[in-house]
């Protein structure tokens, strides 16, 4: 686990960076992603990377030119909803076990899932994969919905009938999806 685990995008620095990617990175530059569509249960940024020549590395093993960091949401109601849920360490979880018993699903790579239950501090670094930008307002384009569709088909068929079971994750008879069953 890289240490600290940060709080608040402002505290995710080209150091820290540097240690979650193993890569030599000089600058960084954070754009927020705000509003419902960039994710209400987390502050979720895009940060461009920078990389130093450090004389031990070739060009194309330095490392992505962009990744997403997702943190907890600043705002207390979001926060206290995801609290409630336990989605950060969930989604932790999630990366940690079911991706990699899912090859070839079509999910971003995750550089770090990391968490620190007693500080209430989790942070993913995920692959930027760019693309059309889904607008809930506006809702999706016929071919969005179709990839969509197509790649949570292909994932569910993964686990269609699986005898794998994961304690953390809720069903849907209302244990562990703090109260909110009877909303789904």
């Amino acid at each position: 686990m890289v240490h600290p685990v940060p709080g608040h995008i402002d505290e995710v620095t080209p150091q820290w960076l540097a240690a979650v990617l193993d890569a030599p990175v000089d600058e960084i530059v954070v754009e927020p992603m705000v509003g419902a569509d960039a994710g209400f249960l987390g502050d979720v940024a895009r940060i461009a990377i920078t990389y130093r020549d450090d004389g031990t590395r070739s060009a194309d093993l330095e490392g992505p030119a962009t990744v997403i960091v997702k943190l907890p949401p600043a705002a207390p109601d979001s926060r206290q909803v995801g609290a409630m849920l336990d989605v950060w360490a969930r989604e932790q979880a999630f990366y940690r076990e079911v991706v990699p018993a899912s090859p070839g699903a079509a999910v971003p790579r995750c550089h770090l899932a990391s968490g620190d239950h007693e500080q209430d501090r989790w942070v993913l670094v995920l692959e930027d994969c760019p693309s059309e930008p889904l607008r809930a307002a506006v809702g999706a384009t016929r071919g969005q919905a179709e990839a969509v569709v197509d790649a949570l088909a292909a994932f569910h068929a993964r686990w269609w009938q699986a005898e794998t079971r994961f304690e953390w994750m809720p069903g849907f008879d209302g244990r562990g999806v703090g109260g909110l069953q009877p909303v789904w």
